[in-house]
Parts: C-alpha cells; structure tokens; sequence
C-alpha cells in the first residue's frame, strides 16, 4: 500500500478556487454594506440640515414682531421671504432666500434691523444642494405664492417647500406666525 502524504495540483487548485470564491463573496458583502452606510449617512444629513433649518426658520417666524411700521410686516414671493422678529433686547431682520443657480437657501440677517428691506449684514447657506425651493403664504383658506409687504394682515402660514439634488420628492416645513 502506498501512503500519500501530499496534496495533488488538482486538489490545490480546487481548494485555491474556493477560497477566492469566498473571499470575494465576503470583500462584495463588505462593499454593499459600506455604501449602504453612506447612503444612510447622505440621508440623514438631508434630514438633519432640514430639521435645523426648519426650526431655526420656526423659531424666527414664532417669533415675529407686528409693528406700526409697514416695513416690518412679512413680505415675499415664491423664491424669498422677509421679516422682522424679536430677539432678546432688539428686533432683527431676516430674510430666506431660493437661489436655485446655486442650490442653496441662504439667510440673512439685520441685528439691530435697519428696516432698508436689503438685509444683508450677515449670510449662510442654509441648505445646500437643493434642485428647488419656494415659499408659499396662508391667509387661513388658500395658499398664494406671494404676500405683499404692505398688507395690514400678517400670513397665518409660511411653507418652505424645497426638494435635494437627487431625491425623488420634494419636502416641506410648514410656520405658523403667531396672533397679536
């Protein structure tokens, strides 16, 4: 009888295939979950950008200062919206503005504000990468894609309706302005 110590060529290569075949089954599963990560971590920065930029954009409108000064009332159209709003010890002016070439919402401030309607002391980019954005203004029974500065009544509603690069739907955020 004749002992074999020894693997054959055959037996090597066979085992050798194997191994590659495993080890590229692990290496495609270690890719899909590195780009589902990512996808997940694009996503939830979406999020995360649109929650902060919703309550900021809250915070300021529930904020809303209604003054004898017919500056200071909100005024806007489809693209930008502005207003005065109370802050601590000072009223500021704030305006959001679409800048679809861009892709961005950006929003200035006035602090004291100046009541010139320009603002534009101070700017940041408050959501970037967008393909669309809008304003749009309730009376309390329809929707109108602007809202004139010289109106004695203030909006009870402002939505900001924007939609990412990318994304399938848009998205929106809804203030209610306070009642004096």
């Amino acid at each position: 009888m004749i002992s074999r110590n020894s693997f054959t060529l055959v037996e090597l290569l066979v085992a050798f295939a194997i191994f590659v075949i495993v080890i590229g089954l692990v290496l495609l599963s270690i890719t899909g979950l590195f780009r589902t990560s990512r996808t997940i971590q694009t996503s939830l920065a979406k999020e995360q950008r649109q929650r902060r930029c919703a309550l900021f954009f809250s915070k300021e409108v529930s904020s809303l200062a209604r003054l004898e000064n017919p500056v200071s009332g909100v005024s806007g159209t489809a693209g930008e919206v502005s207003f005065v709003f109370a802050r601590e010890n000072s009223l500021v002016e704030a305006r959001y503005v679409c800048n679809p070439a861009a892709g961005t919402l950006e929003h200035y401030t006035q602090d004291p504000a100046d009541f010139n309607g320009i603002t534009t002391a101070n700017q940041e980019n408050f959501l970037e990468g967008l393909e669309a954005c809008g304003f749009s203004y309730s009376d309390g029974t329809a929707w109108h894609p602007a809202w004139a500065a010289g109106c004695a009544d203030l909006p009870k509603m402002i939505r900001a309706e924007f939609k990412f690069k990318g994304d399938s739907q848009s998205r929106e955020f809804v203030a209610q302005v306070p009642v004096s």
